[in-house]
């Protein structure tokens, strides 16, 4: 009798582990099948990456079993300097999305004529524009972008017209005044704020010194 009961469970066990086999060999065929092959691919993201060489990449992707492609694989095989990472997003049964994340440029600067975007991570690229108002000079001229990155988010330097940097100091140029400072970034924004107060009680400014801390020259004159 308990020998009968054995079997019965061996066979029972037999047979799901039989039906689980093929109802996963059916699953896993179903998955391979056309109804998973990528037929669309969306890129989103771009501002300054290369659409078109984009376009052909998504190209590849055609065709290709959705469960393949992945963000390890595919998103390395894309070289563009702009692009700091490619996530894919699956988008069940035959939709691709390339969601691109870009380096961010923080402000654009003229060197030796050629127009520059100054990324996020430090680094440079050719930008995608022929205009900017600043304009770089120097033998430490990178490690000076370095430090003038850390003003950009200055009110006051949306109202220079023209902004030259060199190695000793930052020339900026606004409509009627020319300032001369260093490149401390929380000195600069203290200096324009008693700046502020100043030029309400003068008429006429010329030219503002503000290299020293905490002390301000207005036309020659230590205020």
């Amino acid at each position: 009798m308990k020998i009968i009961r054995g079997f019965k469970i061996v066979l029972l066990i037999s047979i799901m582990v039989a039906l689980l086999y093929y109802i996963n060999a059916e699953i896993r065929e179903f998955l391979r099948s056309p109804y998973f092959y990528v037929k669309n691919v969306k890129i989103i993201g771009v501002s300054n990456a290369d659409i078109n060489k984009l376009d052909k990449f998504s190209k590849k992707i055609i065709g290709k079993n959705i469960f393949k492609i992945k963000s390890d694989v595919y998103g390395e095989k894309f070289n563009d300097s702009w692009i700091e990472r490619i996530e894919i997003i699956r988008n069940y049964p035959s939709t691709v999305i390339l969601n691109i994340y870009e380096k961010k440029p923080l402000f654009n600067f003229v060197k030796d004529g050629v127009v520059y975007s100054y990324l996020n991570d430090g680094s440079y690229l050719k930008a995608r524009t022929n205009i900017s108002n600043i304009s770089v000079e120097g033998k430490f001229w990178q490690s000076n972008l370095n430090k003038f990155s850390s003003f950009i988010d200055s009110k006051y330097l949306k109202t220079f017209e023209k902004i030259e940097i060199y190695d000793s100091y930052i020339l900026m140029k606004g409509k009627d005044i020319l300032y001369k400072c260093g490149f401390n970034a929380d000195t600069f924004e203290d200096a324009m704020k008693r700046m502020d107060l100043i030029l309400k009680r003068y008429k006429k400014v010329n030219y503002v010194d503000l290299r020293i801390d905490k002390r301000i020259y207005v036309d020659g004159v230590r205020l």
